[in-house]
């Protein structure tokens, strides 16, 4: 998925970022064998960057979900799918701010 197309309040493109390939491959070896992976640290140690950078480099078969742990919200089943048809939505070419 390519998250440049997604409103966030992350500004595109990302300059001076460092690069963590290390972590990009870990997580392509770890989507062998899973579908599903879940990114967590403390904050700024650089989730966001190695999330963009693998989303980037996979954008054909990438969804990328941020959730906040401080606000409840992001974890109910509604906000998950919301999220998930969007992206969905703008990858197969719809209008992704459309109600349904």
């Amino acid at each position: 998925m390519d998250l440049t197309k997604i409103p966030s309040r992350f500004q595109f493109p990302i300059k001076d970022f460092i690069r963590r390939d290390d972590y990009i491959l870990t997580i392509e070896n770890y989507l062998i064998s899973n579908k599903i992976i879940f990114i967590e640290g403390d904050s700024d140690v650089g989730k966001t960057t190695i999330n963009l950078s693998f989303c980037a480099k996979n954008k054909k078969n990438t969804i990328s979900i941020f959730f906040n742990p401080l606000n409840k919200i992001d974890y109910q089943l509604e906000f998950f799918l919301n999220n998930a048809i969007s992206q969905l939505r703008l990858y197969l070419g719809e209008d992704f701010n459309k109600k349904f």
